[in-house]
């Protein structure tokens, strides 16, 4: 969805796109002992046997034991699905806008933080607020908190960008269940509390999904969500 603040003679467009991945097999793995126990000899026989061995077979052995140590760390696993998907700002998150651009009678947020959608209990148009949803949140995710929006600097001249690629917000699920879309929650008392809607945050935005998403236990969902500002004629 686009906000379009108009005059005479043109207005300016701002839209919001989210990009996600979702990975799935993304592992962490233990050594096994007996490729530690071949690393530590190697290491030892290099040592005892000193520059000889060292410039001779350094390099090889080296890499042996690079391999020994760190080949089974980390698994990456394979991207099970991406997509983009386009942002609706709420009437809650335009009165923001307006009111600490513009007038100055809203406090600027200095910290945005995104969430997981649920379950959608009725149409989302844009009416709803961070007090008063049409959908559930989805907590299912080993992050303590809601994920923060760590945004980088602005780009652009004509169009300007602004967006979380260097840090893209990470969720790592830890139960099998469906979702539908992303929120971005800001200020009040608690907006990076997964779940809260009691504490005069503000609810900016939400992306919906056409159909639910399917996430399985152990996956990883990465969200990088982009703000474009364009003056239209």
């Amino acid at each position: 969805m686009n906000i379009e603040y108009t005059n005479a003679g043109g207005g300016l467009n701002v839209a919001g796109q989210l990009h996600l991945e979702q990975w799935r097999g993304r592992t962490y793995t233990e050594i096994p002992t007996w490729k530690e126990f071949i690393a530590q000899s190697i290491e030892w026989i290099m040592g005892r046997l000193g520059r000889t061995l060292t410039a001779a077979f350094g390099r090889p052995l080296a890499r042996a034991t690079y391999w020994l140590r760190h080949r089974e760390i980390v698994q990456f696993g394979w991207l099970a699905d991406q997509w983009d998907v386009h942002n609706m700002i709420t009437q809650e998150g335009l009165a923001y806008a307006l009111g600490c651009a513009l007038d100055g009678s809203t406090t600027q947020i200095t910290a945005w933080y995104l969430g997981l959608i649920d379950e959608v209990g009725g149409t989302p148009d844009g009416t709803e607020t961070y007090a008063a949803t049409v959908w559930e949140e989805l907590e299912t995710y080993d992050e303590s908190t809601r994920v923060a929006w760590v945004d980088a600097a602005m780009t652009g001249t004509t169009t300007k960008s602004i967006a979380n690629s260097g840090t893209p917000a990470v969720f790592t699920i830890n139960a099998t269940d469906d979702y539908y879309g992303v929120g971005m929650f800001g200020g009040g008392g608690a907006a990076s509390t997964k779940g809260d809607h009691l504490n005069s945050g503000t609810l900016f935005s939400s992306a919906y999904f056409a159909s639910a998403k399917t996430l399985d236990a152990a996956d990883t969902l990465t969200v990088t969500y982009t703000f474009t500002a364009t003056n239209a004629a």
